[in-house]
């Protein structure tokens, strides 16, 4: 029997706000399922697809990196539990294909805006829900409008800003945000068999933010 795609149902989304994204538009967080009594490492990017690192009845990071493709139906995971964010591309984590390669810098610098700035998400979903009551939550990721010049389609997105899933991140939000927002920045990391390089921008802070443009780029 083909294994199922697992997409988290939308109660587990608005908790999922309360933690801090790995990277932009993507977590790789410690969970489990109902009546599952030991935490594993699940990754969650693309339009909330839930895949655990290995399983024998869901679709998995292990079929993932043999070069199986996502199936094109999906179900809703009633239950699942996030019970904390794993640091940020934990190699310990991670099987090997998913692991950070030595070329980029993380977020090495903290700076405080003069002004206001406009900045920008790419996702593979139609809608930011991370955005609530125009605020984005502590631990939002972003990247500069500069940084557009060099990401024309949504996985030329995937590539550089190191995306876990092989999902078109096409949809593109932009926020200004207020002068005086604290914000980290640095470059992503080469992580899960995409090679970063990608300016990366990190909110320090629950900060309200003007939202601007949504463009969708194609997907390649």
């Amino acid at each position: 029997m083909a294994k199922r795609l697992l997409q988290l149902a939308d109660e587990t989304i608005e908790i999922l706000r309360q933690h801090p994204e790995t990277g932009m538009g993507f977590y790789v967080v410690k969970g489990h399922f109902p009546r599952a009594y030991v935490d594993s490492v699940f990754v969650i990017a693309g339009d909330h697809y839930l895949l655990p690192m290995k399983h024998p009845d869901y679709f998995c990071v292990s079929d993932l990196l043999s070069g199986a493709p996502l199936p094109e139906e999906s179900e809703k995971m009633v239950g699942f539990t996030v019970s904390s964010s794993a640091p940020a591309r934990n190699a310990a984590s991670l099987p090997t294909g998913y692991k950070s390669a030595a070329g980029c810098v993380p977020l090495v610098r903290t700076s405080t805006l003069a002004e206001p700035a406009v900045v920008c998400r790419y996702l593979g979903s139609a809608s930011d829900p991370r955005l609530a009551d125009s605020t984005l939550p502590e631990g939002t990721c972003l990247t500069t409008r500069l940084d557009l010049n060099d990401v024309h389609t949504g996985f030329a997105a995937v590539g550089r800003y190191a995306l876990p899933l092989p999902v078109a991140a096409s949809h593109v939000f932009e926020y200004e945000l207020p002068a005086g927002t604290r914000v980290q920045v640095g470059a992503v990391v080469s992580c899960f068999g995409q090679v970063g390089g990608g300016v990366e921008v990190r909110l320090t802070a629950p900060t309200s933010v003007t939202p601007r443009n949504r463009v969708q780029l194609l997907d390649f």
